[in-house]
């Protein structure tokens, strides 16, 4: 399988990370040169400038976003039938190279198959296929992170045009029921998973590698959505989103007590933690 990853031009040593990575794997990967903000296109940036304070995409949102269509249209001019696209901050699980060897015959048409775990939980239907370790279940609730995935031609033809695209961060669009791709995709998600951000094994130890170029912006267009409403408005909206996450959960919990169909649980990471 194709994989494509994602570097900024000024990121070496997270191009290093990441081709060490895939080397240990014996992988190879072919590198997309990310999307700088100077890079986007100013009627994107203006559109994004009418919209209520607190929506609008960050300059560096948009260009991550753009970064992945960027990988998805070059599938698609080289008529791929799917590829495996990559953040270059992941740590790769050894099970990658078999997975791939073998996951081609579960992929439905609008398949994206989360191969990332952020250690959250989620809420998941039955397994609906099983390669080597890994079992393969539709993801039914909020996930974040877009660092490792596949993708099918189908569908990513389906949803590139789509109206909605710059709505919402990458991870929204499809991980979130809210966003306005969710239902346009059938999202599977590798248990256990095999990619993680090395951030997140990297607890206690910080380093200059996991520096990301796009999280003070985006973290400013979340406080800015904060100052944008009064208090009592605000511990209302709280109050709404901490219902939208129980009422989902024990509901959740409770089909997947009476009918085995659902279940809440966490993707571990199927490798080493620990940090080159």
């Amino acid at each position: 399988m194709q994989i494509y990853y994602l570097n900024l031009d000024h990121r070496t040593d997270r191009r290093t990370f990441i081709e060490r990575e895939l080397r240990l794997c014996g992988l190879e990967g072919e590198r997309v040169a990310a999307v700088v903000p100077a890079d986007l296109d100013p009627k994107l940036l203006e559109a994004q400038s009418r919209r209520p304070s607190g929506q609008a995409l960050a300059a560096t949102e948009l260009a991550c976003t753009m970064s992945h269509r960027k990988a998805w249209q070059r599938m698609l001019d080289r008529g791929l039938p799917h590829s495996l696209i990559l953040e270059d901050d992941v740590r790769l699980s050894h099970l990658l190279p078999r997975f791939l060897g073998e996951v081609p015959k579960a992929l439905g048409p609008r398949n994206i198959v989360r191969i990332e775990t952020r250690l959250i939980r989620g809420k998941t239907g039955r397994t609906t296929s099983r390669i080597g370790e890994i079992e393969l279940r539709p993801l039914l609730s909020a996930h974040w992170g877009t660092a490792g995935y596949i993708i099918t031609a189908d569908c990513a033809r389906r949803i590139l045009d789509h109206p909605g695209f710059f709505d919402m961060a990458m991870d929204h669009l499809f991980f979130d029921p809210a966003g306005p791709l969710f239902s346009e995709v059938d999202t599977l998600q590798c248990f256990p998973a095999l990619c993680i951000t090395g951030a997140l094994l990297a607890s206690g130890k910080p380093e200059v590698l996991w520096k990301s170029d796009s999280e003070p912006e985006r973290r400013e267009r979340f406080d800015s959505a904060k100052e944008a409403y009064p208090n009592r408005i605000r511990k209302l909206l709280r109050e709404v989103k901490r219902l939208q996450q129980i009422v989902p959960r024990y509901y959740g919990m409770a089909a997947g007590f009476f009918s085995g169909d659902t279940s809440w649980r966490t993707a571990g990471f199927a490798g080493k933690d620990d940090t080159p």
